[in-house]
């Protein structure tokens, strides 16, 4: 089968979210995240629950796995604001480890 899909940040620099660069939404919606083992048709999880969106190859396709390994995923609803935690799941395999993501409000964020 396929080993445990993993997702990281494509920078190591402080930015708004910290250090490193935590996805912040929604104006990182979709976030363009670095994406080992990834698929296609992972299933994509916010704190532990299945959302809908939508998972990119970014300049690469899915052979399963994204050949580039630079994913785009889109949250179809982006969750209230706070510090929350993003997954991806294989068909019935194996889970990501937690990428956190910040959203923030209309006036200012705080997920540090």
């Amino acid at each position: 089968l396929y080993g445990q899909p993993l997702l990281s940040v494509p920078s190591d620099q402080d930015g708004p979210g910290g250090n490193p660069d935590t996805p912040l939404l929604p104006v990182d919606n979709p976030m363009a995240l670095i994406g080992i083992n990834v698929r296609g048709d992972d299933a994509i999880l916010v704190d532990g629950q299945v959302v809908t969106g939508t998972i990119d190859c970014v300049a690469g396709s899915f052979l399963p796995l994204c050949s580039s390994e630079l994913v785009s995923i889109e949250l179809d609803t982006v969750p209230s604001a706070g510090l929350h935690l993003l997954q991806v799941q294989h068909p019935g395999g194996p889970l990501s480890p937690e990428l956190p993501i910040c959203v923030a409000n209309d006036t200012f964020f705080n997920c540090l």
